[in-house]
């Protein structure tokens, strides 16, 4: 051609979700330690929460799902490996459902097992929750998933990295 045409092109305009929630540390099929929790307002820099598991409060943390949880040496362990298939892992939550706007860092090692960590967010409840699944897939891939009224979805388009989770590690998620 010899000839540029005039033309503009506009994308579809998708809403931003609103990503309210509480937290949570988990697994599946592993055993772990979480120590060192802290919620943070992202506008302010507040610390809206925070747990290093020295003095423990049970108020604080649901433990919505199976697997052995223990305040062992001043972090949340998982202890098992064992756990009934869920959608959900073994996790236990934290936080308050109003929560938006933040940012959670936590320390995490992994001390068995064939997978790696779930990091929930954006926790409604157990049945509405978005997680980050840290070396699942037989321990081969990161990315985000959700579950939407019960349902897990797969991996989620554009969130996808291999990644291996190494025993003995800590991690700062």
């Amino acid at each position: 051609g010899s000839a540029v045409l005039n033309h503009t092109f506009e994308g579809a305009k998708k809403e931003q979700p609103n990503l309210k929630g509480a937290v949570g540390v988990g697994t599946w099929y592993t055993s772990a330690k979480f120590d060192n929790v802290v919620v943070k307002d992202l506008a302010t820099g507040e610390t809206l929460a925070e747990d290093t598991f020295n003095i423990f409060s049970k108020s604080k943390w649901d433990f919505a799902t199976d697997g052995k949880w223990k305040i062992k040496k001043g972090a949340l362990v998982n202890t098992t490996t064992d756990m009934a298939y869920s959608n959900t892992g073994s996790v236990a939550y934290f936080g308050d459902t109003s929560w938006d706007n933040y940012t959670m860092t936590v320390e995490a090692t992994k001390l068995e097992g064939s997978e790696g960590f779930i990091i929930p967010f954006a926790v409604k409840d157990i049945d509405n929750n978005i997680f980050w699944n840290i070396g699942g897939w037989d321990n081969t891939v990161s990315c985000l998933q959700k579950i939407d009224a019960g349902a897990k979805s797969d991996k989620i388009v554009g969130t996808t990295k291999d990644i291996t989770i190494e025993t003995g590690r800590t991690y700062e998620i």
